[in-house]
């Protein structure tokens, strides 16, 4: 009771002052006291009203491994728009012979020859300080029985240009397998040979073909002449092309060979490159198959593995009979995948692994243990075995004792 009294009296005492205030100042109090209640009970009605969600369960998403970027082994272009020089691949596939090695072979005696100064300049000729001499052959088959003396050609300025092709201060000459024959039409001086069917002098770019015994030259119009080369490989490959104004590609010397008809609209001049998978290329931004872009590949990082395996950052790929088709392996893993006992395609156990799996040209080797999988060549049989299985080829054969 006493406590109701005093909060009586405290509350006449203040309703006291309050009226004694002027009106100005009772705003102000009223003011004060709206907003002191609304800081209390807004956060109140918020807990209520708005009820905290329940959290979301973590969930696990498998990704795609990626991986870094592969070094590619390819052909990289020159400043002056070729891959690399003709010349220079020519040599890394000609045979070496020492100059005084002036036999073409034990079975062939040439009795006009000048030892002193005789020199080897390539598998099929020899010269000496009076001759040429032509070791005959017929390309479709393997006879080597007699050589001729070249009499058109000078022998002290005879020259091999590469690709089949030799030049003297008169005239520039093709291997036809039996004879030199001359090429006409061309600026000697000018003449650079860039593959075994394309040429090209100051005046243009010619096409060469042999046929029946004789030297055919087609002239190619249309192309910047100075900067044109061939793109190609240490295969000779002899399918794209670039200048300064494109990338060509050339699928039939039949075909109307000219820039609209071949140019590959996509391709990058200054980064397009010839792989080793036959017509297999790339630029910075895509891959191409017979000049056609293969999609879905990520061509910085694109590699060749050998066996019919390529991968880039994502994936690993294969390709079936359509060598255009890349279809990705499914649950391979790009970064740890690797051939077994792989030295060539034709020396491959035809096993590959990654982490994940183990193949067989391709397929699945399924159960095969990827960790403990190693192959075995017996009597020139390949198979493998893991921790608990033998295998020939893609299928599981008896388990290990």
């Amino acid at each position: 009771m006493n406590i109701f009294s005093n909060l009586s009296k405290r509350v006449s005492r203040t309703n006291g002052k309050i009226s004694s205030l002027d009106r100005s100042q009772k705003l102000l109090i009223f003011a004060a006291l709206f907003v002191f209640i609304a800081l209390i009970i807004t956060p109140l009605g918020d807990l209520y009203f708005n009820k905290p969600e329940k959290p979301q369960e973590s969930t696990s998403i498998k990704t795609k491994k990626s991986c870094s970027v592969y070094e590619t082994e390819s052909i990289v272009p020159q400043a002056d728009g070729q891959s690399v020089e003709s010349e220079t691949i020519a040599k890394d596939f000609t045979r070496k012979y020492a100059p005084s090695d002036c036999q073409f072979s034990p079975e062939i005696s040439i009795a006009s020859l000048d030892t002193a100064s005789c020199e080897r300049i390539s598998t099929h000729v020899i010269v000496d300080k009076n001759n040429v001499y032509k070791w005959q052959y017929d390309p479709g088959s393997s006879n080597y029985s007699t050589y001729i003396v070249v009499e058109e050609a000078d022998a002290e300025s005879f020259t091999n240009l590469y690709w089949n092709y030799y030049k003297d201060n008169t005239n520039l000459y093709y291997d036809t397998g039996e004879n030199l024959s001359i090429v006409d039409q061309i600026n000697l001086e000018s003449v650079e040979v860039l593959s075994a069917s394309y040429i090209k002098d100051k005046n243009g770019v010619y096409y060469v073909s042999f046929s029946d015994g004789e030297v055919d030259i087609r002239p190619i119009p249309g192309f910047d002449t100075a900067t044109f080369a061939v793109v190609q490989n240490q295969h000779n490959i002899q399918t794209y092309f670039k200048d300064r104004n494109g990338v060509y590609y050339f699928g039939s010397q039949e075909a109307d060979l000219t820039p609209s008809e071949t140019v590959i609209s996509e391709a990058d001049v200054d980064t397009f490159i010839v792989l080793n998978t036959y017509l297999l290329a790339k630029d910075k931004s895509h891959v191409y198959y017979e000049g056609i872009v293969v999609p879905s590949v990520d061509a910085e990082a694109f590699e060749e593995l050998g066996g019919g395996y390529y991968r880039d950052r994502s994936n690993v790929y294969t390709t079936g009979m359509n060598r255009a088709d890349f279809e990705p392996l499914d649950d391979s893993d790009p970064c740890t995948f690797e051939l077994l006992g792989y030295t060539s395609d034709s020396n491959w156990s035809g096993y590959a692994k990654d982490e994940n799996q183990v193949y067989y040209l391709g397929s699945v080797v399924v159960g095969a243990d990827a960790e403990t999988f190693q192959t075995t060549h017996s009597q020139g049989v390949y198979g493998g075995y893991d921790k608990n299985y033998r295998y020939q080829g893609k299928y599981r054969l008896e388990e290990l004792e």
